[in-house]
């Protein structure tokens, strides 16, 4: 006899060696009855051509679950939105979230449609120059044996002013439409985590985890008459020893039979604590105040820029007093979403063993674009935090603009960073060679340094830990991941752990998975 209760699988982003754009469709069929429930809607940041690619889902699907408010993972929602060229109806249904997360995605999509905006923005005549530009980049680039990445990258800058140049990816308009069908929920009740019911027979429960403030895995529960299924996505994992937050505590649930599961860092160990982060971050900047250097720090607007101060108070309290500018507007918004979540004293998230963690008191916060302009023009020693990391877009190119080309400057990028993005681009150029950054040409005179201990996602041992929470899983899925890192954790778990290779799956973009 068919099954009544029906279970698919859909994955539409952060597959096929795609590290961002999370996007993962479940339809649930009840009977009659069907249901289309996304989990994450993010943007590519490791390739915005993807952004443009995307289907249109708007009404085809009935509600949103959000894991949390990295851009990754929350960027492309105005596109449910964007359905005015075509023939579907624009998404109705509910974009359920932590309220901490609901509150922060505000500020995330607001300021990602300006950003959007500002480039399509270009005059036909500015086009045309930034075309020319690039086709003498790309000949010089040939001329020096430039790597065939960063030839390619310069045709795809090139393509994207030839063909997209003038199309915004969303407006703000978009984007406030999908903060407006945010949902905040009440995970928890007492001490026990609750099942938020989303349609007859289909809940959600909304489990915090030490990623970003407000971060979340959920686990998906249908049932119908006898029948039931779950399933858990874990968003991104977060560290058990974090700068702000607790360690996750959570409970076995053998009624989880498929997981997906995040996989960046691959089957890694720790490779730096985040006391050795610490003391590496310390050390940096006695050297740079020692030898009169500028430190510029391009931070990942939430998280980092928050544990940033809070490490700069310990070492002012210590006595190491040095001149710290904040300049990431974005960054001070979502700081005041941090201090409002903290100052509850109930938090799900903050450690409060510290104290205060988020004073500026001690620090300078730009507050206006032509004091950001004033600033990239200073020398000698001060700390500078920016954004974005990933280097992209935001005031940091105005960084990359004056320092990178300065041996008295110094970078430091506190985290992961995407393979191809700028930021790592630029710390991997050798001193003295030419480096290509957002199609800009530049000779790398600054010093750059990478701690990677200040990533916020979790290593081997948190992906096992969790893992152990259930123990009957018929599926791993394995996504957020570059294709060396799928493959490293997809051995480790059917070498070293046991799992069958049938139930490790890399799953590709648009594949589809029957579960039930």
């Amino acid at each position: 006899m068919a099954n009544k209760l029906e279970v698919t699988v859909k994955f539409l982003g952060a597959n096929s060696g795609y590290v961002t754009g999370s996007a993962t469709l479940v339809t649930i069929k009840r009977g009659d009855t069907v249901r289309n429930i996304l989990v994450d809607y993010g943007e590519y940041q490791d390739d915005d051509y993807m952004n443009f690619d995307r289907v249109i889902l708007g009404d085809s699907i009935d509600c949103v679950l959000l894991t949390h408010s990295h851009l990754d993972h929350c960027g492309a929602l105005p596109l449910l939105f964007k359905c005015d060229d075509c023939d579907i109806i624009p998404f109705t249904g509910k974009i359920y979230a932590s309220r901490e997360t609901c509150n922060q995605a505000a500020h995330i999509l607001w300021d990602s449609a300006k950003v959007h905006t500002l480039n399509a923005s270009f005059s036909p005549e500015v086009i045309e120059k930034y075309k020319t530009m690039l086709s003498k980049l790309k000949r010089k680039a040939i001329r020096e044996d430039a790597k065939p990445k960063e030839i390619a990258t310069l045709d795809s800058e090139y393509s994207y002013f030839e063909e997209e140049s003038g199309v915004v990816l969303y407006t703000i308009e978009d984007a406030e439409e999908a903060i407006r069908h945010f949902h905040p929920i009440d995970f928890k009740r007492g001490q026990e985590y609750v099942d938020i019911t989303l349609y007859e027979g289909i809940v959600a429960r909304f489990k915090p985890v030490p990623h970003i403030n407000g971060s979340c895995m959920i686990e998906l529960t249908a049932t119908y008459e006898e029948q039931r299924y779950s399933m858990c996505f874990t968003g991104d994992i977060g560290r058990d020893n974090s700068i702000l937050y607790n360690r996750s505590i959570l409970s076995v649930n053998p009624d989880v039979s498929a997981i997906v599961l995040e996989s960046l860092h691959g089957a890694q160990r720790e490779t730096q604590t985040i006391g050795e982060a610490r003391n590496e971050l310390r050390s940096l900047l006695y050297f740079a105040k020692k030898h009169n250097k500028t430190v510029i720090i391009p931070t990942f607007a939430l998280d980092r820029t928050a544990g940033l101060i809070k490490i700069f108070n310990e070492f002012m309290d210590s006595g190491f007093n040095f001149d710290v500018y904040i300049d990431s507007p974005m960054g001070i918004r979502e700081l005041q979403e941090y201090i409002g979540s903290y100052k509850t004293g109930t938090s799900a998230w903050f450690n409060y063993s510290d104290g205060f963690p988020f004073s500026t008191i001690r620090m300078n916060v730009i507050d206006s674009y032509q004091s950001h302009m004033r600033l990239t023009k200073e020398s000698g020693f001060h700390v500078v935090l920016t954004s974005s990391g990933m280097g992209f877009g935001g005031r940091v190119l105005d960084y990359f603009e004056h320092y990178v080309q300065d041996r008295d400057a110094i970078f430091i990028f506190p985290g992961y960073l995407v393979e191809g993005c700028p930021s790592r681009i630029l710390h991997e150029a050798k001193s003295g060679k030419v480096v290509y950054l957002n199609s800009r040409m530049y000779i790398k005179r600054c010093r750059t340094f990478w701690i990677d201990g200040f990533s916020s996602h979790g290593y081997i041992d948190e992906k096992l830990a969790l893992l152990s929470l259930y123990p009957n899983l018929r599926h791993i899925f394995l996504n957020h991941g570059d294709d060396e890192s799928v493959e490293e954790l997809s051995s480790f778990l059917i070498d070293h752990e046991g799992y069958d290779e049938d139930c490790v799956i890399n799953p590709l973009y648009d594949d589809s998975f029957r579960l039930l």
